[in-house]
């Protein structure tokens, strides 16, 4: 009989990469990535934010599922930084996990993520990667469950919180830009 090596730790990235068009609006979409708490609501989507610094915000995130097993809520601090050259970056700086304990002593979360603008051609576009890891010491109960099983699905789950912010960036942020824009010239 083969014996299965006990998983005890399991790694997860996601990565994302976009490239979105925006229609050419007077004030150029650099200027737009200094209203960092505009951004923050727009990335955010429907999740509670608070505002702890001029550029550290608080995002309380919806309910995930692991392996519909374990339900929790991540609680994620993110300083959120304009460069002065037409970029932004967000870099988590710490997390806590409501719904179960074990995992706020067992567990790391990363987050970098990267906005800018790009002109080329007389046309604009909205640039930006993201990057999320996560490592994790497994509850006994898991160790029996194949690596690739949960490998595959901790990493869907880490795309699918990358997938919310790409949706809420082509969905909500070109939109808001141009509010902002036109606000702006008013």
């Amino acid at each position: 009989m083969v014996q299965r090596e006990k998983i005890r730790d399991l790694q997860l990235t996601a990565y994302e990469n976009f490239n979105l068009e925006c229609e050419n609006i007077t004030i150029p979409l650099k200027f737009y990535f200094y209203e960092t708490q505009r951004l923050v609501k727009v990335i955010a989507g429907k999740n509670i934010i608070e505002q702890i610094s001029e550029f550290e915000f608080r995002f309380h995130m919806k309910t995930l599922n692991f392996i519909n097993i374990y339900h929790f809520q991540p609680i994620v601090t993110i300083k959120v930084l304009p460069d002065g050259q037409g970029a932004v970056s967000f870099e988590s700086q710490n997390f806590e996990i409501i719904g179960i304990n074990y995992i706020n002593h067992n567990f790391s979360l990363k987050f970098k993520g990267k906005l800018f603008s790009k002109e080329k051609n007389n046309r604009t576009f909205l640039q930006g990667q993201a990057y999320l890891t996560s490592s994790l010491d497994l509850p006994s109960n898991l160790w029996i469950v194949p690596k690739s099983i949960l490998q595959k699905a901790g990493d869907a789950l880490l795309k699918n919180i990358l997938d919310r912010i790409r949706k809420s960036l082509s969905d909500e942020l070109l939109n808001d830009y141009r509010s902002w824009a036109n606000s702006q010239q008013k």
